[in-house]
C-alpha cells in the first residue's frame, strides 16, 4: 500500500512537472503597440513607439520586452531618451 502511494506521489510529480515544461516552451505573445502608447513625436529618430519608455528601430517589430524582426532576431527595447522642456 505505501509503494503505490509513492508511486502514485512520483507519477503526479513527474505529470505536472512536464505541464509546467509545456508551458514554458509556449513562444511569447507578440504585442504590437501603436504610436499613441507613448506620442508620435518621442521616437522620431528612426524609431517607432513600442512602450511608453522604449522604442524600437523602424524596421523591427515590438514584442513584449524585445524588438522583433521575422520572429528570429531580437534586441532589447530602447530607453526613450528624455527631452527636457525649458
Amino acid at each position: 500500500m505505501y509503494t503505490m502511494r509513492k508511486t502514485v506521489l512520483f507519477g503526479g510529480v513527474l505529470g505536472l512537472f512536464l505541464i509546467v515544461l509545456s508551458v514554458a516552451s509556449e513562444e511569447v505573445p507578440k504585442t504590437e503597440l501603436d504610436d499613441r502608447v507613448c506620442g508620435p513625436s518621442i521616437c522620431n529618430d528612426g524609431h517607432r513607439c513600442c512602450s511608453p519608455i522604449a522604442c524600437c528601430p523602424n524596421k523591427y517589430r515590438c514584442c513584449s520586452n524585445f524588438c522583433c524582426f521575422d520572429d528570429k532576431i531580437f534586441l532589447p527595447l530602447r530607453p526613450v531618451p528624455i527631452t527636457s522642456t525649458s
